[in-house]
């Protein structure tokens, strides 16, 4: 696909994530989800207790459109699947966040492996842009989890709006 055509695609996806997260109910707001659905309760580190409803199947159906989305597009899903799971799936924003951690640890450590077995993450530049990620990556998540504490879901949510935005201004700007 060529270069243009890939980032006008992925500017309005982006600017259509940033919208659907600015716009988003507060949880505590929003029905529960419709259909068979599975209670969650958690209590985190610091005593604070989170009950939610997620709806498995529709869950399930969800995360295969954004592994698919996300190969396609060549990004990590957590701009696809935070959205997803904070607005349509009920998860407050914090479990959501987390969630989508934990989940592409387990992806990105396959794409990786697959792509350095497959050959096409060589030993040279690819390699090393890897490994400088993965080491920007592991003090960063430590400091967003901590930065999290301190705000709620709904100003998290518009930090994450703001940025996709932002970058798909960028994007839309490089497309044309």
């Amino acid at each position: 696909m060529p270069t243009r055509v890939f980032d006008l695609i992925m500017a309005v996806v982006l600017a259509t994530l940033s919208v659907a997260v600015i716009r988003l109910r507060p949880h505590a707001e929003r029905a529960l989800p419709r259909g068979q659905t599975k209670v969650r309760e958690l209590v985190d580190a610091h005593g604070e207790r989170y009950r939610y409803r997620v709806p498995l199947g529709r869950g399930t159906l969800y995360s295969a459109g954004v592994g698919f989305l996300s190969s396609f597009l060549g990004i990590g899903g957590g701009v696809i699947h935070v959205p997803l799971m904070a607005g349509a799936l009920g998860f407050p924003t914090h479990i959501a966040t987390a969630t989508s951690h934990f989940v592409l640890v387990f992806m990105s450590g396959t794409a990786s492996a697959t792509h350095l077995i497959g050959g096409t993450l060589t030993v040279g530049h690819g390699l090393r842009r890897a490994i400088a990620l993965s080491i920007g990556v592991l003090p960063g998540a430590q400091l967003g989890a901590r930065l999290s504490r301190r705000f709620t879901g709904p100003t998290i949510r518009k930090f994450l709006g703001v940025a996709l935005l932002g970058l798909a201004v960028r994007l839309l700007v490089a497309a044309l």
